[in-house]
């Protein structure tokens, strides 16, 4: 027996839509580049800045910050109290937090180590208020006499130093200053609680002498109205762009007015790149329209910084995300960036892009990638799937017309499978013919022959069809012609 083989790729045309292709590279963190962003990281520079900076206090330290975990920072105010009697000021948000969650954050919070943080160390030692809308992130040294101070985008927490892509900034002493008017305003005029020597938190009213606010240089969103020009200021020169936006957030409203500006410039012909997480809040129906429009989407699973550049002129840093809650209500504060620290970060973006471990997609050809996750309800990123080049075999043995071979070649295109390309190879075992009469010649892959039926002399002979099977991968096409005329013939091979 002799085997006519044929061969056929299909290539896979389905589409799939909010693709997280990964991009198997790791995030490296600029946190030892000496930028003028100090980004975080496993080094934990920033971490180290800060509580050296408290070591260093004198007189006061004020810190703010949503979510506010024990670690050594916490350690060093204590410390900073206890022992040289510096007056430690803390606006927080964790105890509306244990209520609800406007903002979707959970980084490692836990209630039950902050309740005892609380129990342990806040009490007696520093003066703390909160209010259910405090969202930014900073602390400030010594402001007042020696002036120094940090903003931050991530909570005070560990693994915003450690383990997420945050973004920081080492504050000038005229910002240190500013920043300081901002804080006690909202200290004493817009918090709701206050931490007792029983570890409770009790009522609290506005205490109005503290009034003066001069902003300069800090962006708000504030309880005071009169003070909010973050989402202006971002309106503003989101509204100038003519080349290319780029900014980086944990969340996005796409129906807010600084999303919709930034989409207006997108389907203008205006680049846009997002940095963000993979979160099924924020990508479906939000992340996922610009990302329909051309918008390139790089994605870090726990990227929290929110900061942007327009042009490559003009950047800022923020605590607000990209939705109401943030631009339009709570507390939050932001930075324009001088020119080196704009050009810094956008030296971050590129990292971003080379070393962030997925790439988002609204739709992509499965043809095209060898491998995708998508979010569950949970936001988590289903394992990956492996696309794989299929090789499917398919054996027959004697066929005994040539419509019965031809059946047999006509491979139907799969359907609804995840293969990207798939090869199929049909073979096909003839039996040999060893004697018989040439009758014509049909084309290069068949002869009608002439072949003695039975062994004595008086048996008849039949006309059949001898097939060359070293011209299989010709095989559908030829075998489509002959079955015209001969479909109903025997066939045998040489």
């Amino acid at each position: 027996m002799k085997e006519l083989i044929y061969k056929k790729s299909f290539e896979n045309k389905k589409v799939l839509h909010n693709v997280f292709v990964p991009t198997n590279k790791e995030w490296i963190s600029t946190e030892n580049d000496d930028l003028s962003i100090i980004e975080s990281g496993k080094n934990g520079v920033l971490f180290n800045k800060i509580i050296v900076g408290i070591h260093n206090a004198q007189v006061m330290i004020c810190l703010q910050s949503f979510l506010i975990q024990d670690t050594k920072i916490i350690d060093a105010l204590l410390k900073a109290r206890q022992e040289r009697g510096v007056k430690i000021f803390i606006m927080g948000c964790a105890e509306a937090k244990l209520k609800e969650n406007p903002y979707g954050e959970e980084d490692s919070f836990i209630t039950k180590e902050y309740k005892t943080m609380l129990e342990e160390k806040f009490k007696n030692n520093f003066v703390h208020r909160q209010a259910g809308n405090l969202h930014a992130k900073f602390i400030l040294i010594d402001p007042k006499t020696n002036p120094k101070g940090y903003l931050f985008t991530g909570n005070f927490n560990l693994k915003p130093f450690y383990e997420n892509p945050e973004l920081a900034i080492e504050l000038s002493i005229a910002k240190t200053k500013e920043l300081f008017q901002v804080f006690v305003h909202h200290f004493w005029n817009h918090t709701t609680d206050e931490q007792t020597e029983s570890s409770h938190f009790d009522k609290v009213k506005p205490i109005l002498k503290f009034e003066t606010v001069d902003l300069k240089q800090v962006l708000l969103t504030s309880p005071n109205k009169g003070l909010c020009n973050l989402k202006e200021t971002l309106l503003e020169v989101v509204s100038k762009a003519e080349e290319e936006i780029q900014f980086s957030t944990f969340g996005l409203d796409i129906n807010h007015e600084l999303s919709q500006s930034i989409l207006e410039k997108l389907k203008k012909g205006i680049k846009v790149t997002v940095f963000c997480r993979p979160r099924l809040k924020a990508i479906n129906n939000h992340i996922e329209i610009l990302a329909k429009h051309g918008a390139k989407v790089f994605c870090h699973p726990l990227i929290h910084a929110k900061s942007i550049v327009v042009d490559n002129k003009k950047a800022y840093i923020f605590s607000a995300n990209f939705e109401e809650h943030g631009m339009d209500t709570g507390f939050e504060v932001g930075l324009k960036l001088t020119m080196k620290q704009k050009n810094d970060l956008l030296k971050i973006y590129d990292t971003w892009k080379n070393t962030f471990p997925y790439e988002y997609f609204y739709e992509r050809k499965l043809a095209e990638i060898d491998s995708y996750q998508v979010l569950d309800r949970e936001s988590i990123l289903k394992p990956v799937i492996k696309i794989e080049e299929e090789h499917l075999v398919a054996k027959k043995q004697h066929t005994k017309t040539l419509n019965e071979l031809l059946a047999f070649f006509l491979i139907r295109e799969p359907k609804d499978s995840l293969f990207k390309i798939e090869h199929v190879e049909v073979v096909a075992k003839l039996d040999t013919l060893e004697k018989y009469t040439k009758v014509k010649v049909i084309n290069k892959i068949a002869e009608l022959v002439e072949v003695q039926i039975g062994r004595s002399k008086k048996n008849k002979t039949e006309k059949v069809l001898l097939l060359d099977v070293k011209q299989g991968n010709n095989a559908i096409s030829l075998l489509s012609d002959l079955a015209k005329d001969y479909k109903n013939f025997k066939i045998y091979a040489k």
